[in-house]
């Protein structure tokens, strides 16, 4: 079950019920909804204090071997800065052709678009200058109306 996280209180629980009765094993990990292996795992862990059972960071310490190296990230970024104007397809072809990019478009893309290097349409959308236009406020009557017009069925009349 490597989606649950359980608290350091939860695992304190099911340590406490484990050790504090004659219970089996494979009875308080039933009832605690964990595996057998989790209960030794956090038993190893436990020092008496409750930090030692919290929940340490899962994120990995080495880069994905996938990733993009450093020089292709410097690439990336130095051949945008160039051409700004670049489309994702012009700016593919100028790292295929000039610096041997060899991996997939979506790559480059998902890479740009995760780091911020170009903003997207829509911010760009949002950053153009918003003018109000001037609301025109009739200066005499009957120059401009605004009516509200609601259809009233025939069996509410009863006038």
């Amino acid at each position: 079950m490597k989606s649950v996280k359980f608290t350091a209180k939860q695992k304190l629980k099911a340590l406490n019920m484990w050790s504090g009765t004659t219970r089996d094993i494979a009875c308080v990990a039933e009832k605690c909804k964990c595996t057998e292996r989790s209960l030794w795992r956090w038993k190893a862990a436990y020092d008496g204090s409750l930090e030692s059972l919290r929940n340490k960071s899962s994120r990995p310490l080495t880069p994905h071997p996938n990733s993009h190296t450093a020089e292709e990230r410097k690439n990336i970024e130095t051949v945008y800065a160039e051409h700004p104007d670049f489309g994702y397809a012009e700016l593919y072809g100028e790292l295929r052709t000039n610096y041997a990019y060899d991996r997939h478009p979506m790559a480059m893309y998902s890479y740009i678009r995760k780091n911020g290097i170009r903003p997207s349409e829509a911010a760009l959308e949002i950053q153009k200058s918003y003018e109000p236009k001037k609301y025109d406020t009739p200066q005499m009557l009957g120059v401009k109306w605004q009516m509200d017009v609601k259809f009233i069925p025939a069996e509410c009349n009863y006038l």
